[in-house]
């Protein structure tokens, strides 16, 4: 979704289900060795 649509990364950690952001930033991070901005500009 970071890389197809322009919805924020609130607007998606709510829509693939996670309510805490710090957590889903920790997590995205052990997946994706970056954060989702930074993934997002990458991609």
């Amino acid at each position: 979704m970071l890389e197809h649509t322009d919805k924020t990364v609130d607007e998606i950690m709510h829509t693939v289900g996670y309510n805490n952001k710090r957590y889903f930033y920790k997590i995205f991070q052990q997946k994706y060795d970056t954060t989702p901005a930074k993934y997002r500009h990458s991609h």
